[in-house]
């Protein structure tokens, strides 16, 4: 095991007493250990923990990717894979400011946000930990990062390239207390998109003899709304895919002309201290059922 290869990365530790150690490794050298520690061996930090070379069981590079926020009364852990959530349990929940949590005392709302650093991570391991978000906070997504979900809806491909997705931002108060009345699916998000495509705008072919008149803008809308889920997704920010809703009422409701044609609604937000993926978001079937030779 070559410690060296592992300077500078974000990685999981697990040492010979069974704890774990998460974060970025700094690499400490045998001369360097041996004149400031007394030891003959190298080893790596973890903020001001050295684990020295004998002492690790097993050391893997991982690629969290979120915040953490941490309450009086809860941390909140943003997307963080189990094993680092519970390191960052561990180390914040012996803070001072969780003590009248961890004795069971109330207390007033006091917030701290703790900014880690962001890692990038892999796609397919992102789409496997999205999950659809049912328990939002209030707290709004901020404007940068709701300007790059757009943006992501903005930039995909479509047929022809006539580009026919239309996106409207649902956030006022007004404009959320309408959506309670064209859906029982809202979940208080803070912010909803409504995503349409413009019927005059669309790719056609009339000659398809399965799909009469058939037209693109229900693909082009749904592959804007896929992408924009999943910027949302890199960006910390929880989504909910929403069809449960009448066009026309939604039409109707906020006064949408005539060839704009809703598709879905993405709800955007922040989890709140009760979000957790259902017990069957990670039930899949294998590729057998979806994969066929032609």
């Amino acid at each position: 095991m070559n410690l060296t290869e592992y300077d500078g990365k974000y990685v999981r530790i697990r040492d010979t007493h069974g704890n774990v150690y998460s974060g970025r490794a700094r690499y400490g050298g045998v001369d360097l250990l041996e004149c400031e520690w007394g030891m003959d061996e190298d080893g790596i930090f973890i903020e001001d923990i050295l684990i020295c070379y004998s002492q690790i069981e097993s050391i893997e590079v991982i690629v969290p990717h979120g915040t953490v926020e941490l309450q009086t009364e809860h941390i909140v852990l943003r997307r963080y894979r189990p094993d680092d959530a519970e390191q960052l349990y561990q180390q914040f929940g012996t803070d001072p400011e969780m003590y009248t949590h961890r004795t069971g005392a109330k207390s007033s709302y006091v917030s701290k946000i703790i900014e880690m650093e962001a890692f990038d991570m892999g796609f397919f391991e992102l789409a496997k930990n999205r999950y659809s978000e049912r328990f939002f906070d209030p707290k709004p997504v901020e404007q940068e990062k709701l300007d790059k979900i757009l943006e992501a809806g903005r930039i995909v491909p479509t047929a022809c390239n006539y580009q026919p997705q239309k996106f409207y931002l649902i956030r006022s108060k007004e404009g959320l207390e309408k959506l309670k009345t064209v859906t029982h699916f809202h979940y208080n998000v803070p912010l909803m998109i409504l995503v349409c495509y413009d019927a005059r705008e669309v790719w056609t072919n009339p000659g398809d003899q399965y799909y009469r008149n058939y037209n693109s803008g229900e693909q082009d809308a749904s592959i804007a709304a896929t992408t924009m889920m999943y910027e949302a997704e890199e960006l910390g920010v929880h989504t909910i895919w929403i069809r449960g809703f009448d066009s026309k009422t939604v039409v109707d409701t906020y006064g949408l002309p005539d060839h704009m044609i809703p598709v879905m609604m993405l709800g955007l937000g922040y989890p709140n201290e009760k979000a957790k993926a259902n017990a069957w978001h990670y039930k899949r079937r294998p590729i057998e059922d979806f994969v066929f030779e032609l």
